[in-house]
Parts: structure tokens; C-alpha cells; sequence
């Protein structure tokens, strides 16, 4: 296992990773993954916050396929740094990247994804 990545969904494994950006120093790092369960898991930044056991960004992929016939992704932020995740279906190695500003707040969500 990738200490840095997180694979949800057991049905359909998505591999999702983080790239973030501290805009105050210009100090880049990856996410290291904390699984919780099958369905999501958040990441901590410990290369920019010295903190590895703190949450910063959290993502879930839903298996929305009884409605659209996608898979959905979401993800929330509880940081002002710049973060990028790519979230990535191991089957296909298709791949859909999501990116926070650095300064903003909040997260968002995919319904189309995959």
C-alpha cells in the first residue's frame, strides 16, 4: 500500500491522491492517506504542517450508478492551503483531477466523474 494514497470503493478501486502548496511559503507536499472505511478517508499534509495526525482534506467516491450511472466524488477542505486531488479508477487508469485555490475555503463535488 501507498502511504500516500487512499483506495475507496472495493467494488471499483479508486486510487486518490493529494498535492498540496503552502502560498505563503512556497513549500510543496503530499498528502498522507488516512482510510476510515470503504467509502472515504482525508489526508494530512504533514511535509507543510509538521502534523501528521492532523485532518486537512476530506474525499469519499459514492457509487451513484442506481441513479446516473457514474460514480460520484467529493471532497472538503479544512485548510486554506492550495491542494490538488486526483482521484484515479485503477480498472481503467482513467484519472479526473480537482483543484483549491490556495486561500479559498470549502471543497466540492463531481456527479459525472467516472
Amino acid at each position: 500500500p501507498n502511504p500516500g494514497a487512499l483506495c475507496l470503493n472495493s467494488s471499483n478501486t479508486f486510487e486518490v491522491t493529494l498535492s498540496a502548496r503552502d502560498q505563503r511559503t512556497g513549500n510543496t507536499g503530499g498528502g498522507l492517506a488516512i482510510p476510515q472505511n470503504d467509502l472515504f478517508g482525508y489526508f494530512s499534509i504533514p511535509a507543510l504542517t509538521s502534523n501528521a495526525a492532523n485532518p486537512e482534506v476530506f474525499v469519499k467516491v459514492i457509487d451513484g450508478r442506481p441513479i446516473n450511472g457514474r460514480y460520484w466524488v467529493f471532497y472538503g477542505g479544512l485548510t486554506d492551503l492550495e491542494y490538488t486531488i486526483t482521484v484515479r479508477e485503477s480498472a481503467t487508469r482513467r484519472a479526473r483531477s480537482y483543484s483549491k485555490a490556495a486561500g479559498s475555503a470549502c471543497g466540492g463535488f463531481d456527479t459525472e466523474a467516472f
